[in-house]
């Protein structure tokens, strides 16, 4: 084990022991679990240069103990319910802030996501159009109350269809995709984004972390949908490069992708299919499951990315957590009164000492993350539990939501 010396900002210091061969994303959870500020919220530094894989592993070849210094992003969540305006949860101040948008002539404007960006600020994107017009845009709202700081035009026919609207992980970009297109923009100067061989973002997004993006996507080859071969493309949409992909043999049959916090890993899954977990630098499979009788309801990566928390929709009163490497399962079961049919979230405390899972009506069950002992039960809020249609971890993974 090899001793790594955590500095704050403040001086304030403190230590994590680290296997020789750790990975960055394996020093990050160690850390988390002293400080419970999850993974994905941390940046690393050694020197005065972002710490990655590379750089810790020599380090850790070399000395018995490294010093890094330690900086946390701000993180906040959207929440929303159609009795109340939209809200943005600090978890970190434990506070519920409200901007105000204005709708002028609008139709309709709706909050759809939020974020904290690097100058401190907090950020709404904000979903607004007038239907007689054919007007439709997203609206970049700063502060609280608030005011517009910038506008994305959407194109109008999809005012009748469904868009996903959100930032990228580190708020970079603005990126919208609704009926096989993808459009980005870069957050603060209204830059459109396109790949770097100049061709327009297509497909539909499944999962996205910090530089990732994995996009299920047709070729161009081919007529008619049984004769298209589809893949799940791995890509840099910073560098607008596509650095892997898994041919899909079914194009009626869509997948679904996951990936882990630190990009390393993607596990890919689809109705009766084989669950695979690859390894994204190889492209390579870690590990399949494969059972045409289960099909999975949610899914998610341990802190340390070493296993997978599953549960299935033939059984949802149990939980499965895997070890990638070798496939061993522990299970973590719900109590005998549960009534539970529908599942909207699984996953840890950003710490790793908590396992949770979200039921659709707002009921949240846990297990102590190391024995698998179920902890208390959480009730739902706001009652009447039939208001709420969707419970999700916050990013911070210290809180959880519900929302209509």
């Amino acid at each position: 084990m090899v001793i790594v010396a955590v500095r704050r900002p403040s001086g304030d210091l403190f230590e994590v022991d680290v296997p020789k061969d750790a990975t960055l994303n394996t020093l990050k959870a160690a850390i988390a679990a002293k400080t419970k500020e999850a993974v994905t919220r941390q940046k690393l530094l050694l020197g005065h240069e972002v710490l990655s894989d590379e750089r810790l592993q020599a380090g850790l070849a070399e000395e018995d103990r490294l010093e890094v210094l330690h900086l946390v992003s701000r993180s906040c969540t959207l929440v929303t319910h159609q009795h109340s305006a939209a809200g943005v949860w600090d978890g970190d101040d434990q506070t519920l802030v409200r901007p105000v948008f204005q709708k002028d002539d609008l139709d309709f404007t709706h909050a759809v996501d939020a974020m904290y960006l690097e100058d401190g600020e907090l950020y709404t994107l904000v979903r607004c159009g007038r239907l007689s017009d054919e007007i439709y845009f997203i609206q970049l709202w700063c502060g609280v109350p608030g005011r517009a700081v910038g506008r994305f035009s959407l194109p109008g026919r999809w005012l009748n269809e469904s868009v996903r609207i959100e930032f990228s992980p580190e708020g970079e970009f603005v990126i919208a995709s609704s009926m096989g297109t993808i459009l980005m923009w870069r957050t603060l100067t209204g830059e459109e984004i396109q790949r770097a061989d100049c061709a327009h973002w297509g497909g539909s997004i499944k999962s996205m972390v910090l530089r990732l993006a994995v996009l299920f996507q047709g070729d161009p080859e081919g007529s008619g949908i049984f004769n298209r071969k589809y893949h799940l493309n791995l890509w840099d949409y910073h560098a607008g490069l596509q650095k892997q992909s898994w041919v899909w043999p079914e194009p009626l049959d869509t997948p679904q992708a996951l990936l882990s916090a630190s990009g390393a890993r993607v596990a890919i899954w689809s109705y009766q299919k084989e669950l695979a977990v690859y390894d994204c630098q190889s492209g390579h499979s870690i590990k399949t499951w494969f059972d045409e009788a289960l099909t999975v309801a949610v899914l998610n990566f341990s802190p340390s990315e070493e296993e997978i928390v599953v549960s299935y929709k033939q059984n949802l009163k149990e939980v499965k957590i895997i070890r990638i490497v070798d496939g061993q399962m522990r299970s973590a079961l719900l109590p005998e009164w549960s009534s539970c049919r529908f599942l909207s979230s699984v996953g840890y405390s950003a710490d790793g000492t908590t396992l949770a899972l979200a039921e659709a009506g707002g009921v949240l069950h846990r297990w102590n993350g190391a024995t698998l002992d179920i902890l208390d039960l959480l009730p739902a809020t706001p009652l009447p539990a039939g208001d709420i249609m969707e419970s999700q971890i916050c990013r911070d993974q210290n809180f959880f939501h519900s929302h209509q």
